[in-house]
């Protein structure tokens, strides 16, 4: 029996129904993946002739969307995170082959930004040693099998498509910028467009090494060499021994139990699996069906909502030791613990590109999942390619997280493979996307809470990644709590220039006092009226612990300054005008904005969501998507979906 899905949907087969998932499939296997459709039927056929595992072909299905995305979204120096089922013993498995920061990179907060031709942008690449250490602890089939089909498809050309096109056209700048991207994407003087036929020929030498040699020859050798000659040259800090260092890690799973099922997740320092488990822990299981779905059900919205938003407090990279939901259960176990107000300006970035997903299924039982990206938009901002491998910009993004790692460190991502498992299913997803955690929060609940199909679960809304106002987190500190002591300082310098009014020194100081008071009264009045919840005692202690400390530095300032002359008092009402401009912003940078598409949710749930105190934002251009695919075994059924957003996504089984 043949099927395939289109990207808006799924396939289902009727399978011998088993009492546990474990059971073999029979000859039945499934691939799902969010692009590189054509090259997963010969995939499925091997599958099923058993001439490779779960394992084998979802490795050999994400070096062919790397080549058929001529390196764009996905790259050969880009990370990759990875989850295995096993059925003969029930265990879940997870791998980590995110970027290391390069060991000689001491000041990441000095990295130049998105649109700077620089090597210092250049990470410690993860995905080929994770894509060796996954062949040898559970492929099958020989390597060179493996590989075949990216390097048949980097000899013979992958035609453009217009996608493709549209980012060959939007990075032309960049690609053109070197001999390497002119020799990929120049054809008789122009760009690339669609219909032509990429032929990859330095790639396709690279990866003839990698069949016969290994994964090996990106990690030291000739490739190598001069990979970090190239980044070196540029201004980078990457060297031989950050590569030959590198090592993709097995780690156990992050799970939590969500009613009759076992969610499971990658552990930190990847922040893509503890943002779910998280969410799924505050939610608590069988709460959300109970109040109906959350496309028609304000409440069940509002939790799912609140639910997401922990996905973007910090401090989930420190909660690797913690029961799991701890971090965000109240003290009395009624819901979500209200976050701290430090948690919410200091949320890490939400930016995240379209990366790919593979699923797979074998005749055995056996799930592998596979998250891979490159970690920046379309190739970068650097332009370089080392033997047709593009080298992402992405420290030139995230420096704040950086800056956070000890050099030579594990660097997060949002990447989220999981496997959810219960007595008579089992589950493999993977998502990635700008509204990743969103997306795998939504999908998960419509799976496990509403009982939908995967295809179903494909159709239903979602609701976007929740971003912050426009203002900068270090901007609202500043001229929030640190701007108690920043303002009445500057006023001070201010009023050194300015004399001749006749008002008194003293009424001076004592207006500059009145005006610090009910600065920090109005930024206490603004968290407690916008989010009830989200300021906690420790808050409130450190608020008006500012708020005291600007009492007595104006006293200070009163007799220190005696006889500075009356016009002081014009420089602390601008002072405390600032402070009226400045305070709705503070306002609304504590509550994050969700996007969602237009018309997907009914108006009265979009009141009802504004009304509790939550921002939804329609977008009509570019929104921040989130995409994942799936396979599912349950009830004697094989079944398989992609997000109906994927850029080429299908699932096929046969």
């Amino acid at each position: 029996m043949t099927g395939a899905a289109n990207i808006r949907g799924g396939i289902e087969m009727s399978l011998p129904t088993t009492s546990h998932p474990t059971g073999a499939f029979g000859s039945k296997a499934m691939i799902a993946v969010t692009s590189g459709a054509a090259a997963i039927p010969g995939l499925v056929e091997a599958l099923r002739e058993r001439q490779m595992n779960a394992m084998d072909a979802a490795l050999s299905a994400a070096f062919s969307q790397i080549v058929m995305c001529a390196g764009s979204w996905v790259s050969f120096a880009g990370i990759m995170n990875c989850a295995h089922f096993d059925p003969r013993s029930g265990t879940v498995e997870f791998l980590d082959a995110g970027f290391d920061l390069p060991r000689g990179e001491t000041r990441p907060r000095t990295i130049p930004k998105t649109g700077t031709r620089n090597g210092r942008s250049a990470l410690v690449p993860g995905f080929m040693a994770g894509a060796q250490a996954a062949h040898e602890r559970y492929g099958s089939a020989d390597w060179n099998d493996i590989v075949a089909p990216s390097l048949a498809l980097a000899h013979g050309g992958v035609e453009v498509t217009e996608t493709l096109a549209r980012l060959i056209d939007f990075r032309a700048e960049v690609l053109l910028g070197s001999d390497e991207g002119r020799a990929i994407f120049q054809r008789e003087g122009r760009l690339a467009k669609v219909g032509d036929v990429l032929a990859q020929n330095e790639l396709a030498g690279l990866l003839d090494s990698v069949a016969t040699q290994g994964a090996g020859v990106l990690t030291r050798g000739d490739w190598a060499q001069r990979m970090v000659a190239n980044v070196r040259a540029a201004g980078g800090k990457l060297d031989l021994q950050d590569l030959e260092g590198y090592s993709a890690n097995w780690t156990p799973p992050d799970s939590v139990r969500y009613g009759a099922f076992d969610v499971s997740v990658a552990p930190p320092p990847q922040l893509g699996g503890v943002c779910l488990r998280e969410a799924l822990a505050s939610i608590g299981s069988g709460r959300l069906s109970g109040m109906g779905h959350y496309a028609s059900s304000p409440e069940a919205l509002i939790q799912v909502l609140r639910a997401s938003h922990l996905c973007y407090a910090r401090f989930l990279t420190d909660t690797s030791s913690a029961p799991v939901g701890a971090a965000f259960e109240s003290a009395d176990g009624s819901g979500p613990k209200a976050l701290s107000l430090a948690d919410r300006l200091t949320g890490f970035s939400s930016r995240a590109p379209h990366s790919d997903v593979v699923v797979a299924a074998d005749p055995d039982g056996c799930l592998a999942v596979i998250c891979h990206s490159i970690n920046t938009t379309a190739w970068g901002t650097t332009g370089l390619f080392v033997d047709g491998v593009s080298i992402p910009d992405s420290a030139a993004f995230q420096q704040s997280l950086l800056a956070r790692i000890p050099s030579g460190g594990r660097v997060p991502n949002a990447l989220c493979p999981a496997i959810i498992t219960s007595d008579d299913a089992v589950i493999g997803l993977g998502g990635i996307g700008g509204s990743v955690s969103e997306t795998m929060l939504q999908t998960t609940v419509n799976l496990l809470d509403y009982g939908k199909s995967l295809e179903a679960a494909a159709h239903e809304p979602m609701v976007l990644r929740a971003v912050w106002p426009a203002i900068g987190r270090f901007q609202v500190f500043m001229f929030g709590a640190g701007g108690l002591v920043f303002l009445p300082a500057a006023a001070l310098s201010v009023s050194h220039i300015w004399s001749g009014y006749a008002i008194p020194p003293s009424l001076v100081m004592l207006l500059a006092s009145l005006a610090n008071l009910g600065f920090a009264a109005a930024i206490v009045a603004a968290v407690r009226l916008r989010c009830r919840r989200c300021i906690t005692s420790l808050d409130r202690t450190v608020l008006f612990f500012l708020l005291g400390v600007c009492a007595c530095l104006s006293a200070v300032w009163t007799i220190a300054s005696a006889d500075t002359g009356p016009r002081t008092s014009l420089a602390f009402l601008l002072a405390a005008g600032l402070a009226l401009i400045f305070t709705p912003l503070l306002r609304a940078s504590l509550v994050p904005v969700n996007l969602i598409e237009p018309g997907v949710f009914p108006s009265d749930l979009l009141r009802a969501a504004r009304k509790a105190g939550l921002v939804l934002r329609e977008i009509r251009k570019d929104p921040p998507y989130g995409y994942w695919a799936g396979v599912r075994h349950s009830n004697g059924q094989l079944e398989g979906a992609v997000s109906p957003n994927s850029l080429d996504g299908t699932a096929i089984g046969r």
